[in-house]
């Protein structure tokens, strides 16, 4: 539903009044180890998946991989608000 709700709003890439429509990286935290289990939640729209028990290397580098680096800063829309 999240990445249906993206594209509703023009896609990530897009804009809404103005401001850009960002993806939101979603990672699935999950005890089920099962390929078709993992295979699913990617289908789904996850952009990566930590199994259980967590391990923190393994989380940083998933939360690395999924949350692309800010190409020039944040977002003129946050530069504004703190102003």
């Amino acid at each position: 539903m999240l990445r249906e709700r993206e594209q509703g709003l023009g896609g990530a890439g897009g804009d809404v009044d103005g401001l850009p429509v960002l993806r939101l990286p979603v990672l699935a935290f999950t005890s089920a180890t099962a390929p078709e289990d993992l295979r699913e939640y990617m289908e789904c729209g996850m952009d990566g998946c930590v199994v259980k028990p967590l391990e923190m290397e393994t989380l940083l580098s998933t939360i690395a991989a999924a949350v692309p680096p800010p190409e020039e800063g944040p977002p003129p829309a946050i530069v504004e608000a703190r102003t």
